[in-house]
Formats: structure tokens, sequence, C-alpha cells
């Protein structure tokens, strides 16, 4: 909650201890810190539940703050405040102290579209499944010239290649999806990491940029943090879009066939 509820408090703590028999994660944003000296950039911000409501809620449940305890004497924020210029870290990931072994990393990422970090956790839980999913042709690249042209163009070369009197027309088409699925699933490899390198290097400028804001602040360092986000904003613009498209394809790849979430 935005403002001090105890009731709020108390209700997390009775949820949390049902399930005291079994090791869990919570994750969210608390809107209060663990401890203002460490978790605040500035030290007039107020203050009246910091250091008792949280730090009393993780002793209460028996919940470790999994950030803090591998960057012990890191300070990092995952909230920034344009308004008042100021920055916290009440984002956090709280784990049960016997899945601490099967953590491999937590961290800040970047402020994409919200004024909240995101928070990253891996785990590398025992003997995990492996899940595959068949291959569907990408739908969502109907309209897209470059994925045309590029298919256009490998058509063009398989049947240039391939094209003889000696072979069955059967043999030419069944062959043929065979080799353009492999050259689709090539296309769309490269355009994923194409995009994730994007990410990747806009998510490491725009923590860079909010770093250099956080211990230098001016018109300068915030003008160059506002501007990698801004980038970073549309690069995942574009993807959310991508991925919009996909999943209206899925869910109208039936039409009408009864048991479909659309189906009339």
């Amino acid at each position: 909650p935005n403002v001090p509820d105890s009731s709020f408090w108390g209700s997390l703590t009775t949820l949390c201890s049902s399930f005291r028999d079994h090791p869990y994660i919570v994750v969210g944003d608390f809107n209060t810190v663990v401890g203002a000296s460490v978790d605040r950039s500035s030290t007039f911000a107020v203050i009246s539940r910091d250091g008792r409501d949280l730090p009393a809620f993780l002793e209460s449940i028996d919940l470790v703050d999994a950030w803090r305890l591998l960057h012990p004497a890191e300070r990092d924020y995952t909230h920034t405040s344009r308004a008042h210029g100021t920055h916290s870290r009440i984002d956090y990931v709280l784990i049960s102290p016997s899945l601490f072994s099967v953590v491999d990393a937590v961290e800040h990422g970047p402020l994409e579209i919200s004024d909240h970090s995101m928070l990253f956790l891996d785990l590398s839980p025992p003997d995990s499944p492996i899940s595959r999913r068949p291959w569907r042709f990408p739908a969502y690249l109907y309209q897209d010239k470059d994925f045309l042209q590029f298919l256009c163009s490998k058509w063009k070369d398989y049947a240039r290649f391939n094209a003889s009197e000696e072979l069955s027309p059967i043999t030419f088409w069944e062959a043929s999806k065979a080799v353009l699925r492999g050259e689709i699933i090539s296309y769309v490899c490269a355009r994923k990491c194409h995009i994730a390198q994007g990410i990747i290097h806009l998510e490491r400028r725009c923590r860079e940029a909010r770093l250099a804001y956080i211990q230098h602040p001016s018109s300068t360092t915030r003008n160059l943090y506002f501007s990698a986000q801004s980038a970073l904003n549309a690069l995942i613009h574009e993807k959310t879009k991508s991925w919009f498209k996909f999943r209206n394809y899925s869910f109208h790849r039936y039409g009408n066939r009864a048991g479909e979430v659309l189906a009339s």
C-alpha cells in the first residue's frame, strides 16, 4: 500500500504462514525499504515505516532478501521518482533460506516503461525438465516485407537447384517444406538474437546512465538517462507488438471449431 496499513502486513503474514511447510518465494513492490540508510538515495525521504514494517514481516515468516545477500555492500535502487529526483529500493525478491542454494543470481534490470526496475531471478532447480513444443509457421511475419523477400529468395534458390525432370513433383514439394522450414527457423532465430542483443546493449547503456545520474545528478546525466530509457522503451515496444501478433494468431488459428476460445 502507498500509505501505512497494518492490516495489509497482517493479512500478508497470515497468507505466507500457510506455506511454512514448503520453501517459497515472494516477489513484488512493497512501497517501503528494509533500511533507509542503504536503500534510499535521500536522507530526507519519509521514513516513518522504514526499519519496522518490512523487517518485521521478514522476521515473522523467516524470509530473506535475496538481492542483499548477494550484494551486501552495493547501493542500487529499483524505483526512481522523477518528480522528486530520488531513488529507492522498494522491489524485493524474498526467498526461504532453504532455496538459497539454487539461486544463481538476483539482478536489477532497467526501468522499462514503468518507473520500477525489472527484477531478474535465476534459479537452477535440480533435474528440471526441458519442455518442447511443436514448430509452427511464424504467422506474425506474414506482413513483414523483409521476411517475405527472404522467403521468396530461398524458394527461388531451392527451385533453381532442385528442379529436374527426374524428380517427381511430390518429392520436390515435400522436400521443399523441410528445406524452407530450416531456413525460416534460421531467420527467426537470427531476428530474435538481433533484437535480444539490441535490448542487452540498451539495458547496459540504460543501467550505466542511471547509475551516473544517481551518483552525479545533473541536467546532463538526467537527459542521457532518459534518452537511453526512451530508446530501450521503443525497442521493447516493437518486441511487444510482435508478441501480440503471435498471440492473436494463436487465438484465431482454429476459427470456429468447437472447444476453441473464440468458437461461436
